[in-house]
């Protein structure tokens, strides 16, 4: 447990932002950018949302997401403060100075494990301990892998060492 306890996690929260097109004074090329941690920027990133995904938008509507939150960073949990946060990255960037059509703010509490230096070494006392319990499996994304495919495997795997579990007791019974 008390390594499970070790993996720090950062919060971190997205603000998702409407705007018609002829309010954003230059072209959103590309997809987004993200933001060095040397800039001392308290935003993370930014995605043309409707760029990726056209759908998302009607013609002449762009929807742009602002990513808060990185490891040492703590981040408001006012959603009026992480609207403002957002609107000055996009000013300070963009060049944007409308108010956003509308606005949706996102927040999630120690969400993104960090893994640092001996991350492997936690890893492999964790699945020592769990060697004891064969119903038992942990997943998720503070093990082996923040992304979507990467907790998906994780899912799978835990599927996997359960299923397993289950067998080894029916045919020891």
């Amino acid at each position: 447990a008390s390594d499970l306890q070790n993996i720090p996690y950062a919060s971190t929260a997205t603000v998702s932002l409407a705007y018609h097109q002829s309010d954003i004074p230059r072209e959103l090329d590309g997809y987004g950018y993200v933001i060095p941690r040397r800039e001392g920027r308290r935003a993370l990133a930014c995605t043309w949302t409707s760029t990726k995904f056209p759908h998302r938008a009607p013609e002449g509507y762009a929807l742009i997401r602002v990513f808060v939150g990185r490891a040492g960073q703590d981040i408001p949990w006012n959603e009026n403060d992480l609207l403002a946060l957002a609107k000055e990255e996009l000013n300070l960037t963009l060049g944007i100075n409308a108010d956003p059509l509308l606005s949706r703010v996102f927040l999630w509490d120690k969400a993104m494990p960090q893994y640092n230096l001996g991350h492997p070494e936690i890893l492999k006392r964790i699945d020592t301990a769990l060697e004891k319990y064969p119903g038992l499996a942990l997943a998720g994304n503070g093990y082996r892998g923040i992304g979507i495919p990467d907790c998906i495997h994780s899912g799978e795997q835990a599927i996997d060492r359960i299923l397993n579990g289950v067998r080894s007791l029916q045919t020891s019974q």
